[in-house]
């Protein structure tokens, strides 16, 4: 990615005074503000620069949420190219920053792990995004990232099973499955020596051998390896989708032979 902005802005021209004031109380960081780039938007194709922008050009993407930006022709289209960044990097780099300016503002596709932050102030939601950004410098950032990620799996995982009629509880950071009055326990923890992406599974107890592994790369996106230790090992690939994955580990602590 080549990153020019510290933040990006995406929000509805009703909103246009308080997201401006935002912007002001931001002296110092580079932010991407559609009055200050006028002169390089004209001529542009909109959608194409700005889906660039979203994906590609910026470390935090500023949802401002309303009931004027969920009703826009154009701020849907936006959303659209942040949702791709988000299906790509959201375990990699928590980007999205959501504000929500009313209550009719929140929007279904954003993932419940990335919490919505509800404007009371302009310099409140100011303090928030320069903390935000200094969070980002920590050392133990990336780690949490995969922590999120960790718990957006598991709760998909956990959807997908109980659809089928099994009943699965998602806790924070494992899985409990219940079947005909049996219960399995799955723990999905990060690796804590290296600090690289990648979790380990372990089934009942954390004190137990880890029972598969899991690590991914990007490549055009992001690809994961998904590498059981047991011998149930079914057509298990390398470089497989964020989709492979969720329906591979959900067939594993199915079938899991303990």
């Amino acid at each position: 990615m080549n990153i020019q902005y510290d933040f990006a802005f995406s929000f509805a021209g009703e909103d246009r005074v308080l997201v401006e004031q935002v912007k002001e109380g931001l002296q110092g960081y580079t932010v991407f503000y559609d009055n200050d780039y006028q002169s390089e938007l004209c001529g542009k194709d909109l959608y194409k620069y700005l889906r660039n922008l979203y994906l590609e050009k910026s470390k935090y993407v500023i949802c401002f949420l309303s009931r004027h930006y969920r009703q826009k022709i154009w701020t849907n289209l936006e959303f659209t190219a942040i949702k791709e960044r988000l299906m790509a990097t959201f375990f990699a780099s928590d980007f999205l920053i959501p504000i929500v300016l009313d209550e009719d503002g929140f929007l279904e596709d954003i993932p419940s792990f990335i919490g919505f932050y509800k404007h009371t102030s302009i310099q409140e939601t100011i303090a928030l995004l320069k903390a935000k950004y200094r969070n980002s410098l920590n050392e133990d950032y990336y780690l949490d990232n995969i922590k999120n990620f960790r718990n957006y799996l598991l709760q998909k995982i956990t959807d997908s099973i109980n659809v089928d009629g099994i009943q699965a509880i998602f806790c924070e950071g494992h899985i409990r499955i219940i079947e005909n009055g049996n219960e399995t326990i799955f723990f999905l923890m990060p690796e804590t020596f290296s600090n690289l992406p990648c979790l380990l599974l372990y089934e009942e107890k954390m004190e137990n051998p880890p029972s598969a592994l899991i690590t991914w790369k990007r490549k055009k996106n992001i690809v994961f390896f998904w590498e059981p230790f047991t011998s149930l090992t079914v057509s298990w690939k390398k470089d497989i989708t964020i989709t492979e994955l969720i329906h591979n580990m959900k067939y594993y602590f199915l079938y899991s032979e303990g």
